[in-house]
């Protein structure tokens, strides 16, 4: 009887350490994991960029010019009145290089950024000469049309608008106004020897000044680096026109005079690739 009591006291004290020891062997649930910070944006900040391209350039030119022919005839006006025209096209090419500057926001999927850039170029231009009418509008023999005309150095401002294909890399459109030097250079009649005998080197108009004009293009930008990028770019610019004029006159010892004036207008739009590496600033 007694062994039986000190077995059960025995069991007694013995059972809550088992248990303990029991409760030890039971793996604890692991922690809850902890949120990584969320990266910043890479595309978001400053960059600072410089490339190269190349351009393709349109020079269109047109000429209009009117000659008033005088002699022995009544009243104080012109006894004759001979109006001329012509026009013709010079493509140019060219290569440039660029300094590009910006900054971008990326929220979410997009990026939109403002930016601007300088384009040094070597120039764009040619020479054109027309010895046919415009119809409806009579040319003489052997007169022509000659004309110069040159695009150089230019800038454009524009804002940019893209989504993120992969997310190091970038397709974007872009707008924008660009402006440009160019000069032009416009005569009328140098080669002719039977209506303009009296007239050495014809009627000649020059002129230059800074066009502008809006700006379109698409391009892709692809991350190198956490801090560069390079970007191909497509863009279509149209500038506007250049008008020179002229006005001359001349006459003989037969009191037969007369007098030129002439109007030449260019019309300028350029096509250009470009390539622009660029580095990034947590800006």
């Amino acid at each position: 009887m007694k062994s039986t009591i000190a077995i059960l006291l025995l069991g007694t004290v013995l059972a809550p350490a088992a248990v303990s020891a029991a409760d030890l062997s039971v793996p604890l649930p692991a922690p809850a994991p902890i949120p990584a910070p969320t990266p910043m944006a890479r595309w978001t900040g400053l960059h600072l960029g410089a490339g190269a391209g190349i351009a393709s350039t349109k020079l269109s030119m047109s000429n209009r010019s009117v000659l008033d022919f005088y002699w022995d005839c009544a009243g104080p006006g012109p006894c004759q009145t001979n109006r001329y025209g012509s026009s013709g096209s010079i493509d140019g090419r060219s290569v440039f290089a660029t300094l590009d500057i910006g900054y971008d926001v990326q929220i979410d999927r997009f990026v939109l950024g403002l930016g601007a850039n300088v384009d040094l170029s070597n120039g764009a231009g040619g020479k054109v000469s027309v010895d046919k009418s415009v119809p409806g509008i009579p040319f003489p023999n052997g007169s022509a049309f000659q004309g110069s005309g040159h695009v150089g150095n230019g800038m454009t401002a524009y804002v940019r608008g893209g989504v993120l294909v992969t997310d190091t890399s970038l397709l974007y459109a872009l707008g924008g106004y660009s402006v440009a030097t160019a000069r032009l250079d416009g005569r009328f009649g140098a080669g002719d020897t039977s209506l303009f005998y009296l007239w050495s080197g014809g009627v000649r108009g020059r002129a230059s000044a800074t066009l502008s004009g809006p700006t379109v293009g698409v391009g892709f930008e692809q991350m190198l680096t956490d801090r560069v990028s390079l970007k191909l770019e497509y863009r279509y610019t149209d500038l506007g026109g250049l008008t020179a004029t002229g006005k001359t006159s001349s006459g003989n010892c037969n009191c037969y005079v007369f007098t030129a004036r002439s109007r030449t207008q260019m019309d300028v739009t350029t096509q250009s690739v470009r390539a622009v590496l660029s580095y990034r600033f947590d800006l």
